[in-house]
């Protein structure tokens, strides 16, 4: 978890691609470290990965969802 904070951190440099692969390089590059083996480490930038996705894929129906309600409640303007 801590690889993949500091690789959001410092993917922030890098745009919205950075964003994206940074947790996972992070995740991966700390677990590889830390002595587990690559495939285990692939796992940790796996999960983190689908974090990432699933959180963006959240936000956007929540999005969507917040601007449909705004429409059906306002009234129209004539």
């Amino acid at each position: 978890m801590i690889g993949a904070v500091l690789g959001a951190l410092i993917g922030v440099f890098f745009g919205i691609a950075g964003l994206l692969v940074g947790p996972v390089i992070g995740a991966i590059a700390v677990e590889f470290l830390a002595g587990k083996k690559m495939v285990d480490a692939g796992r940790a930038g796996w999960g983190s990965l689908m974090g990432n996705l699933g959180g963006m894929i959240a936000k956007l129906v929540i999005g969507l969802v917040m601007i449909v309600i705004f429409f059906m409640t306002v009234p129209p303007p004539f």
